[in-house]
């Protein structure tokens, strides 16, 4: 996984996000880096 977002814990939340093809709720924009959808 790139290193676009450096807090672990979010990383953890994005990886899951994307494993489970589920949306992730956060106002981060950060996340948009890694394709996941971003719900706020």
């Amino acid at each position: 996984m790139p290193k676009h977002h450096k807090d672990p814990f979010d990383r953890l939340l994005i990886a899951q996000a994307l494993v489970e093809a589920i949306p992730i709720v956060s106002v981060d924009a950060a996340f948009d880096a890694y394709g996941v959808t971003r719900l706020w």
